[in-house]
């Protein structure tokens, strides 16, 4: 790799939602400025929405650079959906997936 890339885990990343934003492999120049962007506007929607949980460091938000392409960490997209009011998980996972997938926690 470049360098850029986040070291890989067995988080569960997706790059639903966010491959129309940030298409195709993104060169370290295009990651550094847009991926940067494109975080910190997430992190300030959940941080007005009051449910940025405090433990997020700076750096590691929802987007990560995999193999040159931008992902999200859906596990941590997950935990906000529990976080808003009237909102659930399980329709976060429908709405990017058209259902939930099998074999996930309820």
């Amino acid at each position: 790799g470049d360098g850029f890339d986040s070291p890989t885990t067995d988080d569960d990343l997706t790059s639903v939602g966010i491959g129309e934003m940030l298409p195709g492999i993104l060169p370290p120049l295009r990651w550094e400025l847009a991926g940067h962007v494109v975080d910190e506007a997430f992190r300030r929607v959940f941080a007005d929405l009051g449910v940025l949980p405090a433990e997020w460091a700076p750096g590691r938000g929802l987007l990560r650079r995999v193999r040159g392409r931008a992902v999200l960490d859906f596990g941590r997209l997950h935990a906000m959906a529990d976080r808003l009011p009237g909102a659930s998980a399980a329709e976060l996972e429908a709405e990017y997936f058209g259902s939930r997938r099998a074999g996930r926690a309820a």
